[in-house]
């Protein structure tokens, strides 16, 4: 994904599409924008340029792709509003309608749709995808049903960056201003850091510092409510 790929001539005799849900974005909010399958059957790999306006990339998070990474993604033209990715798998892959393939994590720099602020496009690397009973498959954004995403729901996002090793950003959404409680701790279920605020509604973020964990590899990170509670996992490299 972060180098040009070539493309040639050839018509495509499929579609490959990923499915998303409309949203209206507010700016300085945070979303994860779920990439969906949608007649995603015997896949082999695919390609594609995606354009950002109005948008910010913060993190990338797996889903339904075998081996898929941040490292499937081309993001030195970030600043120009491009983003690159590629992916391809050894055996060809089903994935059922709706189901996950991955997550991109944005930041609304500006009030936009979400159908008008991404599209795909071959301005560096050539569109298509593969798969066992085609060569070429058109890649294409098919926006569903509009639904508020993430802005009102009690969301823990993945921390960023990860891994990390001098500090890392756990972000997280609150549909109200309420109590919370986030701990990090080990695999052993020793608590390492625990931090307990009054948090406005909406995106509030915790600067994490090295220093304040006495312990390296795979963490934990929890965040809790009086109703609520959410756990994802985070490493700390030496």
């Amino acid at each position: 994904a972060n180098q040009l790929a070539a493309g040639d001539t050839r018509s495509a005799d499929g579609a490959l599409v990923f499915q998303l849900d409309d949203a209206d974005l507010t700016a300085g909010q945070e979303y994860e924008v779920a990439f969906k399958a949608r007649d995603f059957a015997a896949v082999q790999g695919y390609q594609y340029t995606l354009n950002f306006a109005g948008l910010e990339l913060v993190d990338v998070e797996a889903g339904a792709l075998r081996g898929l990474t941040a490292d499937n993604f081309g993001m030195t033209n970030l600043d120009r509003g491009i983003l690159t990715t590629s992916w391809n798998a050894e055996n060809s892959l089903t994935v059922a309608d709706d189901e996950v393939l991955f997550t991109l994590i944005v930041k609304a720099t500006e009030a936009v749709k979400l159908s008008k602020a991404l599209r795909v496009s071959s301005d560096l690397t050539i569109a298509e995808g593969y798969s066992e009973t085609s060569d070429k498959l058109a890649v294409s954004l098919r926006f569903g049903e509009e639904r508020t995403i993430s802005t009102e729901a009690f969301t823990l996002y993945q921390n960023r960056p990860n891994p990390f090793g001098a500090e890392t950003t756990i972000g997280f959404n609150l549909p109200a201003a309420m109590d919370a409680t986030l701990k990090i701790y080990d695999v052993s279920g020793r608590v390492l850091k625990q931090v307990t605020r009054n948090y406005a509604a909406g995106y509030n973020e915790e600067l994490i510092e090295r220093n304040e964990l006495s312990a390296t590899g795979v963490l934990y990170y929890q965040l809790e409510t009086a109703t609520e509670t959410a756990t994802k996992k985070m490493i700390l490299v030496k």
